[in-house]
């Protein structure tokens, strides 16, 4: 007989139809099923997820704690480090500017502003155009001075 084929004095076993004790053992199985392995997967599937909640939670909380802390307090709640600064700031610069004069501090700048704001300009390279009111800048022996239709329209700016 070929390798793949029973012998011949085995016989086929035939399955054999349902008894009458099977369904109640089928009975008992359902009652035992829904009674108690359900509840029971229930109630385990319902403290995993809460334990997973918690382990959630606790890890989001170590996570938190790792961060370290700002030394000088929170910026938004009146970080008094932040406020000092400030202050100290401001002071240094009223010290820079304390008794002098602004008119005359920037004196030149607003002659020359004056002088020149109407003046019309072309708009590459930007010079005063030829004929228009322009300002002589100071040197160390002249000071300023606004000449009246001295600009020659190449940045130039002659009596």
């Amino acid at each position: 007989y070929p390798l793949c084929a029973l012998p011949p004095t085995t016989k086929r076993k035939r399955r054999s139809a349902p008894s009458a004790e099977a369904p109640a053992k089928t009975a008992a199985y359902n009652k035992w099923y829904n009674t108690v392995y359900l509840p029971w997967y229930q109630n385990y599937a319902y403290q995993m997820q809460k334990y997973y909640q918690e382990l959630k939670a606790y890890e989001a909380a170590m996570a938190i704690q790792s961060i370290p802390s700002n030394p000088f307090g929170n910026p938004g709640t009146g970080n008094k480090f932040y406020e000092y600064s400030k202050q100290a700031y401001n002071q240094h610069l009223y010290e820079q500017v304390k008794g002098t004069d602004p008119t005359l501090t920037h004196a030149e700048a607003f002659a020359k502003w004056t002088c020149e704001r109407e003046s019309t300009r072309n708009a590459d390279p930007l010079f005063i155009d030829a004929g228009e009111d322009c300002y002589s800048e100071a040197t160390a022996t002249t000071p300023g001075e606004c000449i009246t239709g001295g600009a020659g329209g190449d940045g130039t700016c002659a009596p």
